[in-house]
């Protein structure tokens, strides 16, 4: 099960979520459970920064656009890093290298998440299928 929160919970229900998941981002959604964001351990770090300045009562895309210094924009649906069910690794891998993020979010043709691949999760592939240098 791919954990994801709603687009209007509160901040401070987002890092908890994470908190107690024990993972590291979390896929956020809008009340149709298409993705339009994501929130991750990199925000809670900006929220300690922070130091409280803005409240973590405020809905998590709201906070999230507060504490990253930039605006919501409400037509802007699909902002996160995602691919669709039938991409490749090397499609994966491509969008990782591209965007610098940690994770792509897989989504269905109506844009609900149902996967998500890591950076590990690559590294893990070419390991497994033996397409790393041993090391030694």
């Amino acid at each position: 099960d791919i954990v994801k929160i709603a687009d209007d919970a509160s901040a401070a229900s987002a890092f908890e979520l994470l908190d107690s998941k024990r993972l590291s981002g979390i896929a956020v959604v809008d009340e149709d459970g298409k993705l339009i964001g994501n929130t991750s351990a990199r925000d809670i770090k900006n929220a300690v920064m922070d130091a409280g300045r803005i409240g973590m009562d405020m809905d998590i895309l709201s906070y999230l656009a507060r504490v990253r210094q930039s605006q919501v924009v409400k037509n802007d649906k699909y902002p996160s890093c995602h691919v669709h069910e039938d991409a490749t690794v090397g499609n994966v891998v491509n969008l990782l290298a591209k965007t610098g993020f940690h994770r792509v979010f897989v989504v269905d043709d109506d844009m609900r998440p149902v996967g998500v691949v890591s950076f590990a999760d690559i590294i893990n592939f070419f390991y497994k299928n033996g397409m790393l240098p041993n090391g030694g």
